[in-house]
């Protein structure tokens, strides 16, 4: 378990990994109720998207993307507008 925790620690701290991957496994790891045991990762996640505003979370220029980047920071209480994501 110890193994695979830290494996998931890896990936949520990869910075080569796209933020629209990291945003999937964060929304993955709350639907099936283990965010819990990545808070710490998550936040720094999150920080990180939330602050790279030329980051390329929307590669895919698609809804799923942006409201998924929308729906995550708005649950962790970041201040995000409801107008255009970058």
């Amino acid at each position: 378990m110890n193994e695979l925790k830290e494996n998931v620690i890896e990936m949520l701290n990869d910075v080569a990994k796209p933020n629209l991957d990291q945003l999937e496994l964060i929304d993955n790891l709350q639907r099936l109720g283990l965010g819990y045991h990545f808070e710490q990762e998550i936040k720094s996640a999150l920080m990180k998207i939330y602050e790279d505003q030329s980051s390329e979370t929307l590669e895919r220029n698609d809804l799923h993307a942006a409201a998924l980047k929308f729906r995550l920071l708005r649950q962790h209480e970041y201040d995000i507008s409801k107008g255009p994501i970058s």
